[in-house]
């Protein structure tokens, strides 16, 4: 929510919070949560309280989110971030969500002396209410974000530390990550704008006397921990998010950036990601709860019932080489058909995955799903946190080519795609997406071996199933590619982006240019031959 310089603490905290009612209303404690309230964490039993979030069933110390929320530094509480932050638990961490201080009752630092109560209360009592004080990660949003990028600032600035009153307790303490979304880094450059008075108020109006230790921007160091950043097209505070990224970069940090929505989804605005019924919220937080889970590498997440939110496999449970139908049927049906010593390793969301053995090789087959967001995710988790090397996709697909029938099959050299999937990479100019060579130059081999025809060439990728532009394939024709479907490229993306191997390899079961067409049960059980090329590499 944009506000300008005129408007009062007492006006936004009215506005915000009719706006804010209406995207909770409805909303629940999820059954699955377990949730501790009003632990008074500082010397003020009114602001100083705060909620601890996990999983039911968690067993000892849990990597642990601390959430930092926003509301230009005059309004917001615990309350009012308790379902974001019960969603991020959900993903397999537990959360920790407080209240600060607010101005113009409470100026500056009073939120930052805040925010520092909270992480010395995490080291002395963490252990009581399962929070792993060696594996940390904190969140903010908006005036959130601000206040969570200079903590972490003063934990890592010596120098900067000296600025303050109050003792930090970085040796204590291990903050492992980010996430710091649609917030305010350089709030010099914020105040010139003009665009958001509230900031004034927490500055009690004496921004020249207290703006260089406001100002995080100004005090990151090599020692910043690694960011998650993210914002939106219509995100008033879009102009901060790159800064701060590429400053990081420049410092050699790990860091993401992530733009989010369009220029056609206007709902797609400040702090989108709260609103956890948005598919984009959905997303963002997947993929900053992703981020974090990557920067654990290889250690445990002791305690956790399941690795994933979406994978209910545990550490071992799945093969180096996955194949990935869409369809999680057909990944039964490959288990049940071809796999000998069959371990079903998940039944998350129905989208079953199995582990067996083929002709003396260990694999695993899992449904990725329809679509790149579903096939973009369940790829990047296996790649990631169960330390998949190759994932073979097959599937079905619509052909283009004059010379394809149905039921032939088409090996994805590279796949065209109408997806914005690649913009995550904020790359310079168009990436394209390939296969791994050596699991092609194999797929072929291995289909000369078995006697079956296979075409090589480039296929499309596409986001829509019912486009509105019928001329579309006409194009795609024209540029010689042979098929249409909707995965590969946000796999090839993902793997090439991990250092690992993918493949697609599809068969024909309808063709844009003729009338034959396969069967629902054609389709899930009828591919024999593209699965067993692929179960043979």
């Amino acid at each position: 929510m944009q506000v300008n310089s005129l408007e009062s603490p007492r006006e936004f905290r009215k506005s915000a919070g009719q706006s804010d009612a209406v995207r909770d209303a409805g909303l629940e404690t999820p059954d699955n949560i377990i949730r501790y309230d009003n632990i008074c964490y500082g010397k003020d039993p009114v602001w100083n309280l705060l909620d601890v979030y996990h999983l039911k069933g968690v067993r000892g110390l849990c990597p642990t989110i601390v959430s930092v929320h926003g509301g230009g530094w005059v309004y917001g509480d615990k309350e009012l971030y308790q379902y974001y932050c019960m969603n991020l638990a959900q993903r397999g961490f537990t959360v920790v969500n407080f209240t600060y201080r607010l101005a113009p009752e409470h100026v500056f630092p009073a939120a930052l002396e805040d925010v520092n109560s909270v992480f010395t209360w995490i080291a002395d009592h963490g252990e009581e209410y399962q929070i792993d004080r060696d594996c940390l990660f904190v969140v903010g949003d908006s005036a959130g974000a601000q206040l969570a990028s200079q903590y972490l600032a003063l934990m890592t600035d010596a120098d900067y530390r000296k600025l303050f009153a109050f003792t930090v307790p970085f040796d204590r303490l291990h903050v492992r990550g980010a996430g710091l979304n649609c917030g305010v880094y350089d709030t010099k450059q914020h105040i010139l704008e003009g665009t958001d008075g509230l900031i004034l108020h927490y500055l009690n109006f004496e921004k020249e006397k207290y703006l260089a230790q406001m100002d995080t921007i100004s005090h990151v160091t090599e020692h910043f921990p690694p960011s998650f950043i993210t914002t939106s097209y219509h995100d008033f505070l879009y102009g901060h998010a790159e800064p701060m990224y590429r400053l990081l970069q420049d410092l050699h940090v790990k860091c993401a950036y992530k733009v989010y929505g369009g220029e056609d989804r206007p709902e797609i605005d400040h702090v989108f990601h709260l609103n956890i019924r948005l598919e984009e919220a959905t997303l963002c937080n997947d993929e900053e709860c992703a981020f974090f889970r990557s920067l654990i590498g290889g250690e445990t997440m002791s305690g956790l019932p399941v690795p994933t939110p979406h994978n209910g496999a545990k550490a071992g449970e799945i093969a180096k080489t996955v194949l990935m139908p869409g369809d999680p049927l057909r990944a039964k049906y490959i288990a049940d058909t071809y796999l000998e010593d069959v371990v079903c390793f998940n039944t998350v969301r129905n989208m079953l995955g199995y582990t067996g053995t083929y002709q003396g090789k260990r694999i695993s087959v899992m449904g990725g799903g329809m679509g790149m967001p579903s096939i973009g995710i369940y790829s990047y988790e296996l790649y990631h946190f169960y330390d998949v090397d190759s994932i073979i996709r097959i599937g079905s697909a619509g052909g283009y080519a004059d010379d394809l029938n149905v039921m032939d099959i088409v090996i994805g050299m590279g796949a065209c795609t109408n997806s914005s999937y690649a913009r995550q990479y904020n790359l310079p100019g168009t990436f394209a997406p390939i296969a791994d060579y050596e699991l092609m130059q194999r797929a072929v081999e291995v289909a000369r071996e078995q006697g079956k025809k296979v075409r090589v060439g480039n296929i499309l990728s596409s986001d829509v199933f019912y486009g509105d532009d019928s001329t579309a394939k006409d194009r795609w024709k024209r540029m010689g590619v042979l098929a249409v479907e909707m995965e590969a490229a946000a796999l090839y993306m993902n793997a090439a982006r991990a250092g690992k191997k993918a493949l697609c390899i599809l068969t024909i079961s309808d063709h844009l240019y003729k009338t034959e067409e396969l069967t629902a049960e054609q389709r899930q059980n009828g591919f024999g031959s593209m699965m067993e090329i692929a179960l043979a590499l």
